[in-house]
């Protein structure tokens, strides 16, 4: 995208923060919080970011079909860079585009989340759920403290809020979150408890069975 004949990326690439910001690189997985942009000539990202309930992520082949009568789809493509980041970031998976995994990421929740009393699930329930788990009032990434030895593999974490700097818990070991893939970390040993970026009915969820495709 250009702006007064300079290259601008757009501002797109979902973090595990849950924050848009710019990038070249696309990500493997797309996006959807429905449209999002103030400012189309820059596409440029207000507040709404935040809007609505219903998080998604979806297939970057996979393009949505309306039946007839329905009205044009609006919204501002999305791109993460993997189903960690979707899933620290308060998405969930498509139904249209991913039935399977939305089916297999509904049942896990269910079982995983036992509190919420849902016999049979309703989506819309879920969806407020996480959107209660994403963000503080002030629309900071709301987290959780935990014990890195009792996270599960997938789940994102930081060792300090303020450092936007994230971490992928795999093998009780972690690797530091970059747009481009994930670095191990040093000092492992030091670190025992950690701040969790993903959702905690999602981490119960992958407690449960919920498997992360890489």
């Amino acid at each position: 995208m250009r702006y007064k004949g300079i290259l601008i990326p757009a501002q797109n690439r979902v973090t595990p923060y849950g924050e848009i910001v710019s990038c070249h690189e696309k990500g493997l997985l797309m996006g959807n919080r429905g449209e999002l942009r103030v400012d189309d000539q820059r596409q440029l990202i207000g507040l709404s970011r935040w809007k609505g309930p219903s998080w998604l992520y979806c297939s970057t082949d996979k393009k949505f079909t309306p039946k007839p009568g329905d009205k044009p789809l609006k919204y501002t493509p999305l791109f993460f860079r993997d189903e960690y980041t979707a899933l620290a970031a308060g998405h969930r998976p498509c139904g249209y585009c991913f039935p399977e995994r939305f089916e297999a990421f509904v049942s896990a929740w269910t079982v995983g989340n036992p509190e919420y009393g849902y016999g049979k699930y309703d989506i819309k329930k879920i969806d407020n759920v996480l959107h209660g788990e994403r963000k503080y009032s002030n629309r900071s990434k709301k987290t959780y403290p935990e014990k890195l030895a009792n996270l599960p593999d997938g789940v994102i974490v930081t060792l300090d809020v303020a450092s936007g700097e994230s971490y992928l818990v795999q093998d009780k070991a972690l690797k530091q979150w970059s747009p481009l893939g994930y670095v191990p970390i040093h000092s492992q040993n030091l670190v025992t408890e950690v701040l969790v970026l993903t959702p905690q009915s999602v981490v119960n969820a992958i407690r449960k069975g919920f498997r992360i495709e890489v």
